[in-house]
């Protein structure tokens, strides 16, 4: 029986129920109680194909992850989300510039470890987690602090691209 005539059935998983953890470098840590949305990962397989007279055969190639993309609510206090976010792209690496002797920049060695352990996390309806997604070697590639409009009474949202080179699942 399906699960939406028998009561009995396991439930299915619901787009609602989810937790981001993000165990960044402490004092840039973005709370996860603030996420709106995320998007789980996903993967692609290349192709390669060998031509042969009038035939083609495909083989499967190399997996690339696409990005995961997270919507944060900011808010007015000292850990807002755009106040996190700075602080993780100093983290990576990232200065202003205050003299031409500052040669800093960013390292994916720097950038990996200021984000530290990503995790998506699905939960049933008591709380309790029905899978994880953990992002390994998880970076910032993108992030957008939101738009602001005088005719608007939304939240402000911040979107993060965070890129990361394979995803583990765990049921």
């Amino acid at each position: 029986m399906a699960f939406w005539t028998d009561a009995a059935a396991e439930d299915p998983k619901r787009k609602f129920n989810f937790i981001v953890e993000i165990s960044a470098t402490p004092g840039t840590r973005p709370q996860s109680y603030h996420v709106k949305t995320a998007s789980l990962p996903k993967f692609n397989v290349n192709k390669v194909e060998a031509k042969y007279f009038n035939h083609t055969f495909k083989y499967p190639g190399s997996i690339t992850w696409d990005p995961v993309a997270l919507t944060f609510i900011d808010s007015s206090q000292n850990d807002s989300a755009s106040t996190s976010f700075m602080k993780l792209l100093e983290g990576m690496g990232y200065y202003v510039p205050s003299s031409g002797l500052d040669h800093s920049s960013i390292s994916k060695r720097k950038a990996v470890s200021s984000l530290g352990t990503v995790k998506l996390m699905q939960l049933d309806s008591d709380g309790g987690t029905i899978n994880t997604w953990t992002l390994r070697n998880a970076f910032i590639t993108s992030v957008t602090f939101g738009d602001l409009a005088y005719g608007e009474d939304e939240l402000v949202e911040v979107q993060v691209e965070i890129d990361y080179d394979f995803a583990e699942y765990d049921s």
